[in-house]
């Protein structure tokens, strides 16, 4: 899906996006194909091939922060297909206690109102520290 999104262009919102799939630019490689026959902007195609170029190489070096980055948030989950061997979800349910005031019943430590989690490629290997 991600390769198929334009949304995230600067200057490209649904009806735009909805537009260039219209015209034949299915997805980022029908786009650089066919620019010239979009009917569009030189200007505004030229920078969005630019874009899409850059897009392709952050795909292809795996770089889920730039996606996240350029995607709105109701829109990131268009890079779920092609990122989904590195997303971890992470439910935290909390009292609403105030770290400063409440703590942990008996001799435990403090709570701490951090984490952070860690996977390698494998989901078997993902740790977590909070």
């Amino acid at each position: 899906m991600l390769t198929r999104s334009f949304i995230h262009l600067q200057g490209v919102g649904r009806t735009t996006e909805a537009r260039l799939w219209q015209r034949g630019a299915r997805d980022w490689d029908a786009f650089l194909q066919i620019r010239d026959e979009l009917g569009m902007a030189p200007g505004k195609v030229a920078y969005w091939g630019d874009c899409i170029e850059e897009c392709q190489a952050r795909l292809a070096g795996e770089d889920s922060r730039y996606f996240a980055r350029t995607l709105a948030p109701r829109d990131q989950w268009r890079a779920y297909p092609e990122f989904q061997h590195r997303i971890l979800y992470l439910d935290i349910e909390t009292t609403g206690l105030d770290p400063e005031r409440d703590r942990a019943a008996g001799p435990a430590a403090p709570v701490s109102m951090r984490a952070s989690a860690t996977c390698s490629s494998s989901p078997d290997t993902c740790s977590a520290s909070g």
